[in-house]
């Protein structure tokens, strides 16, 4: 079966169509390959102490970047131990403000009045001092 557009069949068409797209990506190949290869031309002509100085700031890059990663991970970890060490003293000034009135009414009870140490909670908070 045949069909016929204009003076081609539709076999035909298929195949011109199939030939055309194949140069197409054999031109484009070809142009690829024409670019890099200019470019590696490109980079035969440099002076090769441009490579040695290009290598060298990478490398410093690269150190620099990990030296940052590793403070930034360190900095979280300080964060993290900074808040924890905050919660115990939380914990640690409410036991201390419960132990001195705890004595303090034992004083009163036993009658003897003597100076008292100061509240815990009366003390400075050391956060707030930024």
């Amino acid at each position: 079966m045949e069909y016929r557009f204009g003076m081609i069949t539709v076999e035909e068409s298929a195949h011109l169509s199939f030939r055309t797209a194949m140069d197409n990506l054999h031109r484009l190949g070809s142009d690829v390959v024409q670019s890099i290869e200019s470019g590696i031309e490109a980079i035969r002509l440099l002076p090769s102490g441009t490579f040695v100085s290009a290598g060298i700031c990478t490398l410093v890059a690269l150190m620099i970047l990990f030296a940052w990663l590793r403070v930034a991970r360190r900095n979280r970890a300080l964060i993290q131990r900074i808040k924890a060490l905050e919660d115990d003293i939380d914990v640690v000034r409410t036991a201390y403000d419960k132990e001195v009135k705890w004595r303090q009414a034992a004083d009163k009870v036993l009658g003897q009045q003597t100076n008292s140490p100061p509240q815990a909670s009366s003390l400075p908070d050391r956060r707030h001092r930024e």
